[in-house]
């Protein structure tokens, strides 16, 4: 059951109509009967919300937490994000989960709500994210961990605080890159060290403090720089590697498709494809633009913009 201050919450902010904060309370006890695994009780709360305070389309990040974070809507789904067929399975399967909710919660089974991806840049883990936000229909909530480092020590913890709970409030999907920035192995030593222990703990604390329907994808190209403990809080764990040559050729071939452009009078695909083998995604899709460039460059009918 809710608590009084949560009632008391609630009717102080329909006495002044901040409504939106009046939702931010509801899912608030939402979550936290969902924690408790009082799914009847979350879900006529739930259900009596989206009834009468629909969700609105946008979300307003509260000032604390504004420049360092921001909202995003992703275009690019799964469908349009080049994987090997056994990552892309396991990933359709984590976005099939939020679909299943209340049967898996019925069932009396946890949801997996945390993804690491891990890999050398360039492979595309932020668009991954992205991707899987766009799955679930969620705005995705990107932090930068290492600014809020540079620009925040000795506050970060707090920060980090206010972050999960936005999240916690609000339907959306959080996306933490360079994870091992914020969540690096803790050791004794320097005070600057110990400030850095405490973020960890901090980052571990709200990780576990999360219900299981928030979702939170973070990234690293240093996987081996995370702290153990943070490492086991996720529950998938994926590696991007640079594409092999069959999927080299399969994007170039589906670039000229997609955009009815031939390539053929710039290039060779064989020597494309053996000069690009061991690039990063983020090669590949640029070599692609440069030649789509240069086909318009050549073009000498008139510009007629």
């Amino acid at each position: 059951m809710p608590r009084s201050t949560d009632v008391a919450a609630l009717i102080a902010a329909v006495g002044i109509k901040d409504f939106d904060a009046f939702r931010n309370i509801a899912n608030s006890i939402v979550s936290r009967e969902r924690s408790r695994q009082n799914e009847q009780s979350a879900t006529i709360i739930e259900t009596t919300l989206d009834h009468y305070f629909p969700e609105q389309t946008g979300l307003q990040l509260p000032p604390g937490i504004s420049s360092f974070v921001w909202l995003d809507h992703p275009k690019l789904g799964l469908s349009d994000i080049y994987l090997p067929s056994d990552q892309k399975i396991d990933i359709y399967k984590f976005v099939g989960e939020r679909k299943k909710f209340k049967a898996l919660r019925r069932a009396g089974l946890p949801m997996r709500n945390r993804i690491l991806l891990c890999g050398p840049p360039g492979n595309g883990k932020t668009t991954l994210a992205g991707a899987i936000a766009k799955e679930m229909k969620l705005p995705m909530l990107s932090l930068k961990s290492q600014s809020i480092i540079d620009s925040y020590i000795g506050k970060t913890s707090r920060y980090i605080e206010q972050i999960f709970d936005f999240v916690q409030n609000n339907n959306c999907l959080l996306f933490i890159d360079e994870l091992d920035s914020i969540g690096s192995k803790r050791s004794s030593g320097s005070s600057g060290q110990r400030e850095y222990n405490v973020i960890v703990n901090s980052l571990l604390m709200n990780l576990d403090r999360l219900s299981d329907n928030c979702v939170v994808i973070a990234a690293t190209n240093k996987k081996d720089l995370i702290d153990g403990a943070l490492l086991r809080r996720f529950n998938v764990d994926f590696y991007l590697e640079a594409p092999a040559k069959p999927e080299i050729k399969r994007y170039i071939m589906n670039y000229q498709r997609d955009r009815e452009i031939f390539f053929a009078q710039l290039f060779s695909l064989e020597n494309a494809v053996n000069s690009l083998e061991g690039k990063p995604w983020s090669r590949v899709a640029e070599f692609c633009q440069d030649l789509h460039r240069q086909l318009i460059l050549n073009d000498s009918s008139e510009d007629v913009s």
